[in-house]
């Protein structure tokens, strides 16, 4: 009727079937994805660090597959931290309709953007003052670091849409660690990789600020005008 005002209530991600079948989808993906490529994602973890890295044996070999697999890992964790993101940032929905699923949708765009420019940065400088072996390791190596946060990511998303108390702020807290830990990694594998002489280490570390931290940052501003985080 007219005139009646909607009811509100609290937005529960359990209670949103969508974003459940989603998870679920999500969920069984990420499963035969870890099945298929474990092996080569728990060596390329344990040889990070190293400059060489042969194949032991012919079960784990670079191949158009495995690509696919790890750019699947990366989406699936571009997924999660949406849909994480996405959940703390509503509060309540009128009792008939669900929240407005276009926020997810932009903070996965946005995201998706952010690591494909950063990325194209990282190819196009590289190729121009490093080798092209230096440079391709390199960038598998970033490539394989997002994937393994990914692994962390998912559990995260899970426990934050099923969870029965308010776990935003400790959730938020893990993310915090997970993206400093990976600037860290990040930043000593590129040192490792293409071992900066003494005399350019402070150019070495602005080059990492300007491709790794400045889109970061800006990207946290363009959330916080989508009122994601605050």
């Amino acid at each position: 009727m007219e005139g009646i005002v909607s009811t509100l209530r609290a937005y529960h991600a359990s209670n949103d079937n969508i974003i459940i079948v989603g998870l679920l989808l999500v969920f069984i993906l990420f499963t035969f994805v870890i099945c298929r490529c474990r092996e080569i994602l728990l060596y390329k973890i344990r040889t990070y660090f190293s400059s060489r890295q042969i194949y032991a044996t012919d079960e784990i070999s670079t191949n158009n597959r495995e690509q696919v697999d790890i750019l699947l890992l990366i989406l699936i964790g571009l997924f999660s931290l949406s849909l994480t993101l996405y959940i703390n940032s509503q509060d309540l929905v009128t009792i008939d309709e669900h929240a407005n699923y276009s926020t997810l949708f932009l903070v996965m765009l946005t995201l998706t953007l952010t690591v494909g420019a950063q990325i194209g940065i990282y190819m196009f400088v590289n190729w121009i003052f490093f080798p092209t072996e230096v440079n391709k390791h390199w960038i598998s190596s970033y490539i394989y670091l997002l994937a393994a946060a990914s692994v962390i990511i998912l559990p995260l998303a899970i426990i934050q849409t099923f969870s029965t108390f308010d776990c935003s702020p400790n959730i938020s807290l893990c993310l915090i660690i997970i993206l400093i830990l990976q600037k860290i990694i990040l930043f000593c594998k590129l040192y490792a990789n293409f071992k900066p002489k003494r005399y350019g280490q402070i150019l070495f570390f602005l080059y990492f600020c300007s491709v790794e931290i400045m889109p970061t940052l800006i990207t946290l501003h363009v959330l916080r005008q989508m009122e994601v985080i605050s």
